[in-house]
């Protein structure tokens, strides 16, 4: 059939333009201009491509594949891509956002390693005291020890130094030490009892100016959520995991019969929950139709990388997710690698297609994770050499689906 093209597995047979130029005339692509002059070097659509992936630059690399690849692989690298993020989620789940406690005040706790040292009056086992206090005399004899293996010369130099010192001290101290002072502040400290210490009135103005700015900040803090929860509605998680399923839903079964039926859905579907990666994969997928009136006698053409665009900023939105297992920088170059394989054409939804005709995802989706190579290939591709060794990284016999165990049809996905 016309999608199956496991044949040609070295170079990148889903794009639409041979020529940078080309795909930012016809596709409204923006050649970033730190990367123009390298544009130039390589004005080949493959080359360009792979030249910034050299440079480990995978989110421009992305960009790029969004606007020049062929738009039904697109949203099946689409696919790939959130389902390779949700495989992620499930095994390190992002944090709930606790709505009513952001922003509330927490209390301040010190550290242990910011708190004051035990002192050895504190310590009131003996035992424990008089080891603190042979630990201290055990440095003053290394102090001692050490001092010893100095020259005499500079043990003569250090004591007149000190001479001086303590002699100027003196004179401006009423002939006192600064060891005289640290012993009157030790005795003076020991006769200070708990009545001595000044009265702070709790009543004091201090007080009742810091309560009333507490109070001022929550009653902000608690109108802020207010207006968030009242313009912003939040969804029941029930509710938000059902549209995410069924956006989901909608994209695979577009993907594999792009109709105006499925574009639909997939509009209808990913308007309910487009600030979620499904949604706007839904979105996508419908962008990428080429018709923004599915179901009705008129035609209007997309315009020219509005598909691409959305699919740029999907790759986005993925690789910001919170929880999971990987980083950012990862995930960029995970998708990248994914992108790598559709264009490729070793990753398509082809053979499930044309050996089963099922156009509805598979139910064990948890199997599949958007790559087709297998573990050891991917984390060789990742070595960051060349983008010849990424590319023979790729297994050329992989079945793109071959993670995927389909349940049979269960009718329309919009009934």
């Amino acid at each position: 059939m016309a999608d199956k093209l496991d044949w040609l597995n070295k170079h990148y047979v889903l794009m639409n333009h041979k020529l940078v130029e080309d795909v930012v005339k016809n596709e409204n692509y923006k050649v970033p201009f730190e990367y123009q002059d390298l544009a130039k070097e390589y004005p080949g659509s493959e080359d360009f491509s792979k030249k910034l992936a050299e440079q480990n630059k995978f989110k421009e690399a992305s960009t790029f594949l969004s606007f020049n690849m062929h738009h039904r692989a697109m949203a099946w690298w689409g696919y790939c891509c959130v389902m390779s993020l949700r495989k992620e989620l499930e095994e390190a789940p992002a944090p709930e956002v606790d709505w009513d406690n952001l922003g509330k005040a927490k209390p301040f706790e010190i550290p242990d390693w910011a708190k004051a040292p035990v002192s050895p009056s504190d310590i009131v086992d003996p035992e424990k005291k008089a080891e603190l206090l042979k630990q201290l005399s055990d440095i003053r004899q290394k102090c001692e020890d050490y001092k010893k293996t100095f020259p005499q010369k500079y043990l003569d130099l250090y004591s007149k130094v000190e001479s001086i010192f303590i002699e100027e001290f003196k004179k401006k101290n009423n002939g006192k030490t600064p060891m005289d002072l640290f012993h009157e502040a030790s005795e003076k400290l020991k006769n200070v009892k708990p009545d001595d210490v000044p009265f702070v009135d709790p009543n004091s103005p201090i007080f009742k100016a810091r309560d009333e700015l507490r109070a001022d900040l929550e009653k902000i803090r608690v109108d802020t959520l207010k207006t968030v929860k009242a313009a912003v509605p939040m969804k029941n998680k029930e509710e938000l995991k059902l549209q995410k399923g069924n956006s989901l839903d909608a994209a695979y079964a577009y993907i594999c019969d792009p109709s105006d039926k499925n574009a639909k859905a997939c509009l209808d579907l990913g308007n309910l929950c487009p600030d979620t990666p499904e949604g706007l994969l839904s979105l996508v997928c419908f962008w990428s139709y080429g018709n923004m009136c599915p179901g009705s006698n008129m035609v209007v053409k997309t315009p020219a990388g509005l598909a691409a665009n959305g699919m740029d900023k999907l790759i986005l939105m993925c690789a910001l997710a919170k929880g999971g297992t990987c980083k950012f920088d990862e995930r960029m170059e995970q998708y990248f690698l994914i992108g790598q394989e559709v264009i490729t054409a070793q990753n398509l939804w082809a053979d499930q297609v044309e050996t089963l005709n099922v156009l509805e995802r598979s139910k064990s989706e948890s199997e599949f994770d958007g790559v087709v190579s297998t573990s050891d290939e991917v984390e060789g591709s990742k070595s960051a050499d060349t983008s010849a060794a990424k590319e023979d990284a790729i297994d050329e016999h992989a079945n793109p689906l071959h993670r995927f165990k389909f349940d049979e049809p269960k009718g329309d996905i919009n009934s």
